[in-house]
């Protein structure tokens, strides 16, 4: 009876650790298949391989134009064992230059992990914040000054998704302080400043590229 005992707790125990396994340790094929498809929907390489549902209906049904993937990072947020939520970030050059995407998918397995749901993300916080001054001055007075002639160069991500070009936007502005929320990689900094004679308070999203740090979002406050 003791040893019958002792097998089944022994049993009940590498089931448990299966279990846990199963939702900490997430299957690889998770993030190889979110970056293939990311990277194939950037290259406009066949990107219905790796998708399902309304995105496969999404994918066929749109024409893409190919652009080059510089760099795609993944991270499983969410795992079990037939259900993943992927974080993306990637980087890409296009006809308009460098862009960074930040993304949110959902995949599925059946014969094979695909991608089912995707959507456009803030960029998150993934890493402790660091107590240094980013290399960011500077850079959101010049953006103002290039949107005021139409240049969006300095725009990524969900900025520039947003982004509409717009006339009468005036290019000065003036007393601006700048308090840092967040600093490692991703910097989140509050700005506040006078334009056109008017108190503004914001809150700003910056992320690095190979052409340097780009504005991904700004909210007013």
């Amino acid at each position: 009876m003791a040893k019958l005992k002792s097998i089944i707790i022994m049993m009940l125990s590498l089931a448990i650790i299966f279990s846990i396994s199963v939702f900490v340790i997430p299957d690889p094929r998770i993030s190889i298949t979110s970056r293939d498809f990311i990277e194939a929907l950037i290259t406009a390489e066949d990107p219905e391989k790796y998708c399902c549902g309304e995105v496969l209906y999404q994918v066929v049904n749109s024409k893409l134009e190919p652009a080059e993937a510089l760099n795609v990072k993944t991270i499983v947020t969410e795992n079990t064992g037939n259900y993943a939520k992927v974080y993306i970030v990637a980087e890409m050059r296009h006809s308009g230059g460098i862009d960074v995407g930040f993304y949110e998918a959902m995949l599925t397995k059946e014969d094979k992990w695909k991608v089912y749901a995707l959507k456009e993300t803030m960029p998150q916080i993934v890493a402790l914040n660091l107590l240094v001054e980013p290399k960011i001055n500077g850079l959101y007075e010049k953006c103002i000054a290039d949107l005021a002639v139409g240049d969006a160069d300095l725009l990524a991500g969900p900025a520039r998704t947003a982004y509409k070009k717009q006339t009468g936007i005036k290019a000065e502005i003036t007393d601006l302080q700048t308090e840092t929320i967040y600093n490692n990689k991703l910097v989140i900094a509050k700005h506040s400043y006078k334009y056109d004679k008017r108190d503004v308070r914001v809150m700003v999203f910056y992320y690095p590229t190979t052409e340097g740090y780009k504005i991904v979002s700004v909210q007013a406050l």
